[in-house]
């Protein structure tokens, strides 16, 4: 079954390499895990192969793209237990081969690439490249473990899909692009189905839902609880700590909340219309959700999500969190769910990373010469979010977009913006927050941007924050081959859970 494009290892071989090595990560392969007991070195069960051959802790790193990457420490035994969970959530659809494009370098891959085909006992392919062939098996029922750029992937490769006779597909990473929905709704719901996981590397999985156009509220894991009542989750003190037991890093953020953009708070561009998530001028960190409880588009009971549960991560010398209070907001919906409202401060996830949009703007500023910028998340239909930049120039002096995209291009970003915008002003609130309400634009700017396709927005004024009560989505990326801003591999989308 092994061809040139997948070379075979065998289960042996790819648990004694690891989740780090850059052979499991940067290159295809093939591993049959159905063919486990004819395997030359003797039958084992996966579970004793897992624990003899994989070390008993392993080490997962934060991007850094919101300050210093983090270690953060998973046990053996936590990584199989969680393996088991995400397997579950596909064995009601009976797969019987899993495609993954998920790098096991971070937890989402290294569980759901390495470990899920291994707790189903399937044979597993694995696919680290945009363009490339497809398992040449014949059809049946797959699992297919996807990152946001897989989605347009496969719709690249509609004959292959539509051999399949049903194709259950896993998401996490980030928000789900609207290449999903377009994905599922041409290859057709009765053959496509679409779980995604809520998470993080210190957390692992927290939720699950099966998506759907009215965006289900999420579902915890069986050994995750709620922890709303624990210090630091109020309204008024949602930035505080718990010193005993609640860690919580700068820049703690989900692994993407599989949503499309259209839930509350966020636009129908995906720009999310809070002041947590647009922030200040001066990347300062907007006030505490409690204090405006009639901010737009956010529903007045949203809280900061805190869990307890046995999978947390703990750092390298220390012992597991208690909990974990992450920068995601939401609403309770009932003992053990809620819906994803938005986040706390200044985080958002471009390609899988985490980007503190405060951070990256300050270091904009000390490139470009500018009476004020702003840096906005876009909904994106290939990778679910990307950032474009808004600048107004100093009194007095024009700005050339093609220069103000080389000194971009030229300075070590942790993410680039996709656009250049030059415009007459950013229109903020008059708060501490100076939160961006909507850009103005001349006619001047707006017809002479040769470099854009979609000239979808170009008002005098486009408003940010009265978008709430739009539904019907449209994306700035289309449908076709990749941009050129591209990843062409999931390791270089930071594919971070």
């Amino acid at each position: 079954m092994s061809r040139p494009e997948h070379p075979e290892l065998t289960p042996r071989e790819l648990l004694a390499a690891g989740p780090a090595d850059p052979r499991v990560n940067d290159r295809p392969w093939l591993v049959r895990w159905d063919l486990l007991d004819r395997d030359p070195g003797g039958a084992e069960d996966p579970g004793d192969l897992v624990r003899r051959l994989l070390p008993p802790a392993l080490d997962f790193h934060t991007s850094g793209t919101t300050g210093p990457s983090e270690c953060w420490r998973r046990t053996r035994d936590q990584l199989w237990s969680e393996a088991g969970m995400l397997a579950d959530l596909l064995r009601p659809e009976r797969p019987e081969a899993v495609l993954s494009f998920a790098p096991p370098r971070h937890v989402y891959g290294a569980l759901a690439t390495l470990l899920v085909p291994a707790r189903l006992r399937i044979p597993v392919w694995y696919r680290p490249q945009y363009f490339g062939a497809l398992p040449p098996s014949p059809g049946g029922r797959w699992a297919v473990i996807a990152v946001p750029w897989a989605f347009s992937a496969l719709r690249r490769k509609r004959p292959w899909v539509d051999a399949r006779e049903h194709v259950a597909v896993l998401h996490s990473t980030a928000m789900l692009p609207s290449a999903a929905r377009d994905f599922v709704q041409e290859a057709g719901a009765g053959r496509v189905s679409v779980r995604e996981v809520f998470g993080s590397t210190e957390t692992g999985g927290i939720a699950w839902r099966r998506w759907g156009p009215d965006e289900p509220p999420w579902e915890l894991f069986d050994d995750v609880e709620l922890d709303f009542g624990a210090p630091g989750t109020g309204f008024k003190d949602a930035t505080a700590r718990d010193p005993g037991s609640t860690a919580r890093a700068p820049g703690s953020t989900t692994c993407g909340p599989g949503t499309t953009g259209d839930g509350p708070g966020t636009t129908a561009e995906g720009i999310d219309t809070t002041a947590d998530r647009l922030g200040t001028g001066s990347g300062v960190p907007s006030a505490d959700p409690g204090d405006r409880p009639d901010r737009p588009g956010r529903p007045d009971r949203s809280v900061p999500l805190t869990v307890r549960s046995p999978r947390l991560a703990a750092r390298p010398g220390h012992a597991p969190l208690g909990r974990w209070q992450t920068d995601d907001l939401v609403q309770p919906c009932g003992a053990r769910g809620f819906r994803f409202t938005g986040r706390h401060g200044r985080i958002v996830k471009i390609n899988g990373r985490r980007v503190d949009l405060g951070a990256l703007e300050r270091a904009l500023r000390a490139v470009v010469d500018c009476a004020d910028l702003a840096c906005l998340p876009v909904a994106d239909a290939l990778s679910g979010e990307h950032l474009e930049l808004y600048v107004v120039p100093s009194p007095g002096s024009r700005l050339d977009r093609a220069r103000v995209r080389a000194l971009v291009a030229a300075h070590d970003l942790t993410v680039q913006p996709r656009q250049v915008h030059v415009v007459d002003l950013i229109d903020r609130t008059a708060d501490t927050t100076g939160t961006v309400r909507s850009v103005r634009t001349d006619r001047t700017d707006r017809t002479d941007r040769t470099d854009r396709t979609d000239r979808t927005d170009r008002t005098d004024r486009t408003d940010l924050t009265d978008r709430t009560d739009r539904t019907d989505r449209t994306d700035r990326a289309g449908t076709g081959p990749p941009p050129r801003t591209h990843p062409a591999s999931p390791a270089d989308a930071g594919a971070a859970t």
